[in-house]
């Protein structure tokens, strides 16, 4: 009871001070002098990152929103560290409070009437983890003391430090400097491993390590230089084996090669690639319309990709019809049964100035849908005999004269 009584008069007391007293505080370095300023580790500055700072407990839990903004504004200067912000690597700081002492002031503080300043040295351990993804590759630990004052009526507690948020200021752009002398202590420490294990420059050099070294500083570096190794035919599988090494690796596939890796989970471009060698197309493509989930309007180039990596113009075309809005499953022309000169007749009908009715800029969905006609026309061209299949199919290459059409056919 006593012990509740004196924690309920301490904290009200406290609680005053800090409204309408004198509170001041002072940051001792670990060695008795602030670090020298340290350029942060070079090789971050090729990535990006951000910064999660956690609670930082004051003195006897007092604390105000300036204080806080004063220590999230030191703490967020290693941000700064990386090229930009974004989530190649993450680094998490913490601090906490390991001892205290000076309680025994309140007693003399009380006696004097304040006379005597309330006087609380606080011992904290500040780490510091450099993350990427779910792995921990680096981990500093620095011990630091901050000293606070406080009296009710009078300014003694200046003998101790000073008011302000400049002590908060000192213990963070200090305790960056260490921890950023200690990682790129770290950083060239281990980069002659790095280097001495992926001197062949091979793709299995670099898998090797990627796999030997799973919480490496050099892991992205790995990746990016994996994924320039890349062969211009047969890409698909290369990079399906590096990506089951660590999936961060995606984002450097290059760009037409990409392609690949787009669309909804179990329905990738290239989950596609493989579910149409044991499943009818045209279900797949209703498939691929129906789930309704868009990739992308792939551009002449990915088209190309695509079509070479051997996935079927219908495929590509339900893509694109779900990419560009237009789901609804592609009806066949009714002139694609016929053959012979009823197709040819019926194309000849439609008016000269019909391609021209079109809008100037049509979507990707439009385009995708003329290709499917194009491509039934086509095969019931192949039905006319003779001479007359030629004249055919170039009356409907005219009807539906679409570059894409032409790549993806």
């Amino acid at each position: 009871m006593k012990h509740s009584v004196f924690r309920v008069t301490l904290l009200a007391l406290l609680s005053v001070a800090l409204l309408s007293g004198c509170h001041t505080r002072r940051y001792l370095p670990p060695d008795g002098q602030m670090a020298p300023n340290v350029a942060p580790p070079q090789e971050l500055s090729a990535y990006s990152g951000s910064v999660n700072a956690g609670a930082f407990p004051m003195m006897n839990g007092f604390d105000n929103g300036g204080d806080k903004a004063a220590l999230s504004r030191g703490w967020n200067e290693a941000g700064k560290w990386f090229a930009g912000t974004g989530s190649d690597y993450q680094v998490a700081i913490n601090v906490k409070k390991t001892d205290t002492k000076g309680v025994w002031t309140f007693w003399t503080y009380l006696l004097t009437l304040s006379l005597l300043p309330y006087v609380e040295t606080n011992t904290f351990e500040s780490t510091l983890e450099l993350r990427s993804g779910e792995d921990v590759l680096f981990t500093n630990t620095d011990t630091f003391v901050v000293k606070e004052a406080l009296s009710v009526y009078f300014p003694t507690p200046y003998f101790v430090g000073v008011q302000g948020k400049g002590p908060l200021y000192d213990l963070t752009r200090d305790q960056l400097n260490r921890h950023a002398l200690a990682l790129g202590q770290h950083i060239a420490d281990s980069r002659g491993a790095y280097e001495a294990a992926v001197r062949a420059g091979t793709v299995a050099a670099y898998r090797k390590y990627l796999s030997d070294n799973p919480t490496s500083f050099f892991r992205v570096d790995a990746l990016q230089r994996l994924a320039g190794l890349a062969p211009t035919r047969n890409a698909l599988a290369f990079h399906r084996e590096n990506l089951a090494l660590d999936g961060r690796y995606r984002r450097f596939i290059p760009p037409a090669q990409a392609v690949w890796f787009i669309g909804p989970d179990g329905m990738t471009v290239a989950d596609v690639l493989e579910k149409q060698r044991r499943e009818d197309a045209g279900l797949l493509a209703s498939r691929i319309r129906a789930g309704g989930q868009p990739y992308k309007v792939f551009n002449d180039e990915e088209i190309t990709e695509l079509k070479k990596g051997g996935l079927k113009p219908a495929l590509i075309a339900a893509m694109l019809d779900v990419s560009a809005g237009t789901a609804a499953p592609v009806a066949t022309p009714a002139v694609a049964p016929a053959v012979g000169g009823a197709l040819v007749n019926s194309l000849a009908a439609q008016p000269a100035s019909a391609p021209a009715a079109a809008p100037a800029a049509p979507t990707a969905g439009q385009v995708a849908a003329d290709c499917a006609k194009r491509f039934a026309a086509m095969k019931a061209c192949e039905q006319v005999p003779s001479f007359g299949a030629n004249i055919c199919k170039a009356q409907v290459r005219k009807t539906y004269n679409h570059l894409v059409c032409e790549v993806i056919q």
